[in-house]
């Protein structure tokens, strides 16, 4: 079992526990298999099902509680029993610290040769490291330089995390969406040209849209859309069909208005949309209450059509 077959396990008892349908015995059936699963650090903590399993325990089914308690206990006996057997938790015998005495009638060490005397005048020079005089072979690939903030298994991640929210709206799939993520993160690596800034945005809004948006599964599943489409859309094309209505009526709407000589909705960067956090806005004012009362401001977010007001 690997990662993407623990992710599955894991999307599948989320559905079984959800608040509009709790079904009891496929979740304790879930439970009951992954109790089985020969765990692994690396697949503890590339599934993040550990943390998930966590918050079950207090779940309000007597049942589910009982049983991942049980199951997180197997887990954590397997893990402890790994470390236990791993050659690198041998602990290696100290050296002595006391200076070995010379064998008898050896010979007695030749001293070593003094330093050369570094010149008084000029600059002081530093011997390079062992990091800095490797010298690359013939058949070495060249590397991209990388941030700091790069670690090692980051595209991994980010290629479970696709997988994982895909499988949410297409959990019968999972060959095919372990597919596509993998060609989704390559094109995203790819236009980000490494792993920097522009990767890890990029990641959190594809990753956001996959949450939300499960025509973009779907999309991508039957083919209406490439994953290298995807890795370059911006979230204006992002987002969902009712989202995109919902931008193109406030659109008329303002046009109608201007052209009618109605009020004239303004757009501002002076409000922060609590739904989206972007600024680009508009708002109307109108006087809804008394006249020694203030005005009542509309606002409308033009990125999520998200509205709100204020007096």
């Amino acid at each position: 079992m690997d990662a993407n077959d623990l992710i599955r396990q894991r999307v599948d008892l989320e559905q079984a526990l959800s608040t509009d349908k709790l079904d009891v015995p496929r979740a304790l059936d879930i439970l009951a298999h992954l109790k089985t699963v020969p765990i692994t650090p690396d697949l503890a903590r590339a599934s993040r099902i550990g943390m998930f399993l966590k918050k079950l325990r207090k779940h309000k089914t007597q049942e589910i509680a009982a049983m991942t308690e049980t199951v997180l206990e197997q887990w954590k006996t397997v893990l402890l029993q790994q470390l236990h057997d791993s050659p690198s938790s041998t602990p290696t015998p100290l050296r002595s610290t006391t200076p070995a005495s010379p064998p008898p009638h050896s010979p007695p060490p030749e001293p070593a040769p003094s330093p050369a005397p570094s010149p008084v005048s000029g600059p002081e020079t530093k011997t390079p490291s062992a990091r800095q005089t490797h010298i690359a072979d013939d058949d070495d690939e060249p590397v991209a330089p990388q941030p700091s903030g790069a670690r090692k298994g980051s595209r991994e991640n980010a290629r479970l995390r696709f997988t994982e929210k895909m499988l949410v709206h297409a959990p019968d799939q999972l060959a095919s969406v372990a597919e596509v993520a993998a060609r989704l993160e390559e094109e995203m690596f790819a236009d980000a040209g490494g792993l920097n800034s522009k990767y890890t945005s990029k990641f959190m809004l594809l990753s956001s849209n996959l949450t939300s948006n499960g025509a973009l599964t779907h999309d991508l599943l039957s083919g209406h859309m490439t994953p290298e489409r995807l890795a370059v859309m911006s979230h204006i094309e992002l987002a969902p069909e009712h989202l995109k209505s919902e931008r193109e009526k406030w659109a008329k709407h303002h046009a109608n208005e201007s052209l009618t000589g109605g009020i004239t909705a303004a757009v501002t960067e002076e409000f922060r949309c609590g739904k989206c956090g972007k600024r680009r806005c508009s708002y109307t004012q109108k006087q809804t209450r008394s006249a020694d009362e203030p005005m009542t401001t509309f606002v409308v977010c033009l990125e999520c059509g998200h509205r709100w007001k204020f007096s």
